[in-house]
């Protein structure tokens, strides 16, 4: 895909770097958020919410401070990446302080239950696909249509009528666990 962005050789280069960056940054975000699925399920949303909180304040922190040394797009891709280490760190230590039970191990599984979890995941990739898609498949719509100034504009007003949404789905992932467990043990006026 390199060629198809790129003018020179030194972009291409670039670009591929930041392939390889963003991949390895996704690979330990979702570590994390594996251990942090483990700490909401028991109940543990301070904890949980504890980490998205050091995640979302280093985070933007280190990119800053990459970008006003100098280390240029590249640089601020390995602060990023980087900055998501202490979330991993810290959430795999609160899981084996608070959850000891768990165990998260490469074991050969079964293949009905290899059939259930690849099911879900498809559903659930589909579903975060088409949130993916339906928040910004607009913006190349009225950047194309208006320019790129209208469009810088219209992403920051969408982005700041976001937060809204994302309060709510907040509440909802903080509730599901609790429902879930409600759920399995038929407490079903508990749910009401």
């Amino acid at each position: 895909l390199a060629p198809l962005f790129c003018t020179n050789a030194r972009e291409v280069w670039l670009f591929r770097s930041m392939i390889v960056i963003c991949s390895l940054s996704a690979a330990i975000l979702m570590w994390s958020r594996m251990f942090a699925g483990a700490l909401t399920s028991a109940l543990y949303f301070q904890r949980a919410a504890i980490l998205d909180l050091v995640t979302n304040l280093v985070r933007p922190i280190a990119m800053f401070f990459a970008v006003r040394i100098g280390l240029g797009v590249k640089g601020m891709a390995w602060a990023a990446m980087m900055s998501l280490l202490p979330s991993l760190i810290l959430s795999v230590w609160l899981v084996r302080r608070y959850l000891p039970f768990v165990q998260f191990r490469i074991i050969r599984a079964q293949r009905e239950e290899l059939a259930k979890l690849s099911t879900y995941s498809s559903f659930a990739f589909l579903s975060r696909l088409a949130d993916v898609l339906r928040s910004r498949s607009e913006l190349p719509v009225v950047g194309g249509l208006f320019g790129p100034i209208i469009a810088t504009h219209y992403q920051v007003a969408n982005k700041i009528s976001t937060y809204g949404s994302q309060g709510v789905t907040s509440l909802i992932d903080t509730l599901q666990p609790v429902f879930s467990q409600l759920d399995a043990q038929d407490d079903y006026v508990a749910i009401q």
